[in-house]
């Protein structure tokens, strides 16, 4: 375990934490979660993200913290009741993925910074002075600088997650009025943060500003059009990307049941924009109850999974283009059909089983990531009348 050092911050981060409980507080402290800012996937090599906020609460006496420890423990969202980060499903964070990590908190008067590192999963901030009044809320932040990935000690999906501690780690705090110590066996207090993962890049998918609006046509029509991007961190590639319809047949037509729409690809396509030339690609049909479809399942179409031949590279920091066609040769247009193409979230409780909303990959890993990693799901497209 390390000593940190104390300093004053010029540019502190905000110390705002949750509503104080109404309740009345009979131990002589609480410590809580606060919702932190930072995504939970974080790129490599970048630098003042609060990832971690938490809430300390003095009961009846106030009083002054120096010391606290964090632990770098994977517990998801399990709390680690004795705090030793070695029953079933916990298991010790990568501490080569933070570069840098800093406590922020105000001693009553100022807002200070302590510097610190993590060894053997542990950081722990000594002289201290966080002020801590009675019944009052008090928080305290962990910045961090993320790490290269260099292949060896850091890589693409390396994992942390860094819980405040005062249950087997070092917490030592003074009362104000009687001079009291407070350490970890009077807290007993193991609170857990957010697991984050670390990568070399991040997909964004967004609706493209140049997609159909309002109307459509009752022909071969673009339905939707979507922008995958990359970040200047690095290139991505894209494997896999489901697209969901929801449709309003008005007129009662079939043209959007499995055996006319979900025939084959004479009545669907992905098209590069940029090129214009439609991509190679498997396409698998399903029901909206997401069925696989066929011909003698007559319910109407529901998704579109694309898995491409040769997965699409999006280079860093640009983005490409694809719009979806679709044949609607026999939507109605005096009942005026609707139709509304989406990407849909991951966690999507109506996807088919098995099938994810985007498979891709950062670049410099060969692991297939899912969607839950895009923050920009779900794409919503317009809708559209015919």
């Amino acid at each position: 375990m390390v000593v940190a050092s104390l300093g004053l911050s010029l540019t502190a981060a905000s110390m705002v934490g949750t509503a104080p409980s109404s309740a009345a507080v009979r131990a002589p402290l609480t410590m809580t979660a606060a919702e932190a800012p930072a995504d939970d996937v974080l790129l490599a090599g970048q630098s003042d993200i609060i990832v971690e906020r938490f809430v300390l609460r003095a009961g009846r006496e106030g009083m002054t913290v120096d010391t606290l420890s964090f632990q770098n423990c994977l517990t998801g969202s399990t709390k680690d009741y004795d705090g030793d980060c070695a029953d079933t499903d916990e298991t010790a964070g990568n501490d080569d993925a933070i570069a840098q990590i800093a406590l922020l908190y105000n001693d009553g008067t100022y807002d200070r910074k302590s510097r610190g590192t993590i060894v053997d999963g542990v950081a722990t901030f000594q002289n201290l002075s966080l002020a801590l009044s009675a019944g009052v809320d008090a928080p305290v932040s962990l910045r961090i600088a993320t790490a290269a990935i260099d292949s060896s000690t850091v890589t693409s999906g390396d994992q942390f997650q860094l819980n405040l501690n005062a249950l087997t780690l070092p917490f030592h705090a003074v009362t104000t009025r009687h001079a009291t110590v407070i350490d970890e066996t009077s807290v007993k207090k193991n609170v857990i943060g957010s697991v984050r993962t670390l990568r070399q890049t991040l997909a964004t998918l967004t609706l493209s500003s140049t997609a159909p609006a309002v109307t459509i046509n009752d022909d071969w029509s673009e339905a939707f059009r979507v922008d995958v991007s990359a970040t200047s961190t690095g290139a991505a590639t894209l494997n896999e990307l489901t697209l969901a319809l929801d449709i309003v047949n008005n007129g009662g037509g079939n043209w959007n049941t499995c055996p006319f729409l979900g025939a084959s690809t004479d009545h669907y396509s992905l098209v590069n924009v940029a090129t214009g030339i439609a991509v190679d690609a498997t396409w698998d049909v399903y029901d909206v109850d997401g069925t696989a479809c066929s011909e003698e399942n007559d319910d109407a179409v529901g998704y579109f999974h694309i898995t491409f031949t040769t997965p699409e590279s999006i280079a860093a920091d640009t983005t490409v283009t694809y719009a979806f066609y679709l044949d609607a040769t026999y939507a109605n247009t005096t009942a005026h059909d609707i139709l509304r193409v989406s990407i849909p979230e991951e966690d999507d409780a109506d996807l088919p089983s098995g099938v994810h909303a985007i498979v891709w990959t950062d670049g410099v890993s060969t692991d297939d990531i899912d969607g839950t990693e895009i923050d920009s799901l779900p794409v919503v497209g317009n809708l559209l009348t015919f």
